[in-house]
């Protein structure tokens, strides 16, 4: 066992203490503790074999600190550490990946750390030092730290940097200038902090950007122009700023996106041609802006999402929609869309969401619904939509909330309506009329129905006239009509024949 180089011990229930006995293995270069549930502290007899290079201890819960000038590779995500980061961690010269995530640490990370200059892999919990000497780590992963203060000057100058994700912090200030020159840069997340200011408008033009997130900030101003310059972003998320201009016609010659989500922000214009057939893209959001436009006549065929609702859209929603095939969910909720409800759209087979209420739709509503069997929520409502509600409607096996409110739909409801099982019925503001189907006659619908005066039911809970007191005011009321006509026809009798003998005495005289 002297000789014993490599001991992998981990993902075990072992309940016994790691013995010192450990150090007797001085030729060990690699160190497996990790998902046990060994007792005690770790002996700091492992701590003295000096040709160590790999240590992993992560998701045990003792620790006992000190450093190894050979280690390359530590790692002790979640072991229950506690208290600030030694600064003679900085002794472990030879360090390239440090994992110390997961941990209730507290206090500043040494600035020392940085100075590793082989450090390539950080991810470590504290707050980050405003004065440090960096070396050149190509991954810094400080998400989910309740960091605050500026990001460090020290990060523009990381030319080896590649990734950097400080997402989920308190970090303050803006984006630094000289990120947006690193060479190495492709993996950029910021998102959820309280950073400000402008996005440096050189992301993407020095660096080949793969992913690019700066969402739920307060940046303000133009989106930077160049950010699919080299061709490969996947990912791009800046939702929930104050950004505002035109969306980069880049994004329209970007083939490489598969997310874009851009809503709650104030971009205006139209929306870059060759975005809508990005021939990878999935999910497109751009809700909560001031963007206008057409809806397009075609679509890549890997969009699954579309959500555009609260912009200033307009045109017709054309045939050519049966086209979108992998549609899941549509949102152009309101907008300024006007025409009919195509029949095209019923034909899209994977569509569980269709929201296009508060439009100006008009016209009548498809009878023939080719293909909506995975339709869980439609909603049409404020638009000008007339017609028949379509009996087809009771026949979705899936659908759970409908709202068909504040148009202009007259005659019955259909009773295959109650034949479905809604979390949500809304049929409000309509010219409907009759009574209600008896299977929606529930305390669950008591203002699915409200504003239209021709409807009635059977229960007064229903909010809206009992049938049967409105079919008993109606009687009485005939009544009344007849008998003051029985009374008017007597008169005019009783007169016709008084004249009769009036006129036959003045005959005999």
């Amino acid at each position: 066992m002297a000789n014993l180089q490599v001991l992998i011990l981990a993902a075990n229930s072992f309940s016994f203490d790691v013995p010192a006995s450990i150090a007797r293995l001085q030729r060990l270069r690699i160190l497996h503790l990790y998902q046990s549930e060994y007792n005690g502290m770790y002996p700091e007899e492992i701590f003295g074999l000096s040709n160590l290079e790999e240590l992993r201890l992560e998701y045990n819960y003792k620790f006992n600190f000190t450093a190894l000038k050979k280690l390359r590779f530590f790692s002790m995500e979640q072991t229950n550490l506690y208290g600030g980061i030694p600064e003679t961690i900085s002794d472990m010269e030879a360090l390239e990946h440090l994992d110390l995530g997961m941990n209730p640490l507290t206090g500043e990370i040494p600035g020392s750390i940085f100075a590793l200059r082989n450090l390539s892999e950080l991810l470590v919990y504290g707050s980050i030092p405003q004065s440090v000497s960096a070396a050149n780590p190509s991954v810094i992963d400080l998400s989910f730290k309740n960091l605050a203060g500026n990001i460090p000057e020290v990060f523009g100058k990381l030319k080896n940097l590649y990734s950097l994700n400080l997402e989920f912090n308190q970090l303050s200030s803006g984006i630094l200038k000289g990120m947006a020159h690193l060479p190495a840069l492709s993996d950029v997340r910021l998102s959820n902090n309280n950073l400000s200011g402008t996005i440096p408008p050189d992301f993407g033009k020095f660096s080949l950007l793969t992913r690019f997130e700066v969402a739920y900030n307060n940046f303000t101003g133009a989106f930077p122009e160049q950010l699919c310059h080299g061709g490969t972003l996947f990912r791009l998320a800046a939702m929930d700023n104050n950004l505002n201009g035109e969306l980069p016609k880049s994004l329209g010659n970007c083939s490489t996106l598969l997310l874009v989500m851009l809503h709650n922000n104030g971009f205006t214009g139209k929306v870059p041609g060759g975005l809508w057939m990005s021939r990878n893209l999935m999910t497109l959001i751009l809700s909560g802006n001031g963007l206008t436009g057409e809806l397009p006549e075609e679509l890549s065929p890997s969009l699954t999402r579309i959500e555009i609702s609260n912009n200033k859209f307009s045109g017709k929603i054309l045939s050519t929609v049966s086209s979108w095939r992998n549609l899941r969910v549509f949102d152009a909720s309101n907008n300024l869309l006007r025409g009919t409800v195509p029949t095209e759209l019923t034909a899209l087979p994977f569509l569980t969401e269709l929201l296009l209420g508060q439009n100006e739709l008009s016209g009548i509503l498809p009878t023939d619904i080719v293909s909506w069997k995975s339709l869980t929520t439609l909603n049409l409502s404020h638009n000008k939509i007339s017609g028949l509600i379509p009996s087809e409607i009771g026949f979705l096996p899936v659908l759970t909330q409908l709202d068909l409110s504040d148009n202009q739909l007259p005659g019955l409801i259909p009773p295959e309506i109650g034949q479905l099982i809604l979390n949500l019925l809304n049929l409000s503001s309509n010219r409907l009329s009759g009574p209600i189907p008896a299977k929606l006659e529930n305390a669950a619908y008591d203002t699915s129905f409200l504003n239209n005066p021709g409807l009635c039911a059977s229960n007064s809970f229903m909010r809206i006239n009992v049938c049967n007191a409105q079919s008993h005011r109606l009687s009485k009321s005939n009544l009344t009509l007849i008998v003051i006509l029985a009374f008017a026809a007597a008169i005019c009798i009783f007169l016709v024949v008084l004249f009769t003998i009036r006129a036959s005495r003045n005959n005999r005289d």
